[in-house]
């Protein structure tokens, strides 16, 4: 092979190269970004507790509407009552 054409492979060679450490530093950058799977697993931990959180707040809500009412209807009878004396 001649001078000229090894120079052009070794630049072509170059580039290339150049390029691909560009490459490797992006992916090395997303790769930092990205969580692990430790996490993540800490983040579903804490979905899982806000989750069982909203079940017994909506459990609490059914029983104190029920309680409000039964106070509404014995605030009406007591009321009753006293307007009845």
């Amino acid at each position: 092979m001649s001078d000229p054409i090894l120079k052009q492979i070794l630049t072509e060679l170059q580039n290339l190269n150049q390029r691909l450490s560009y490459i490797e530093d992006k992916v090395t950058s997303v790769e930092d970004k990205m969580a692990s799977k430790e996490d993540i697993q800490a983040i579903q931990s804490k979905l899982d507790v806000i989750h069982d959180q909203v079940v017994r707040n909506s459990e609490q809500s059914t029983d104190l509407s029920g309680r409000v009412s039964d106070h509404e209807t014995d605030i009406r009878l007591i009321k009753r009552v006293l307007t009845n004396q």
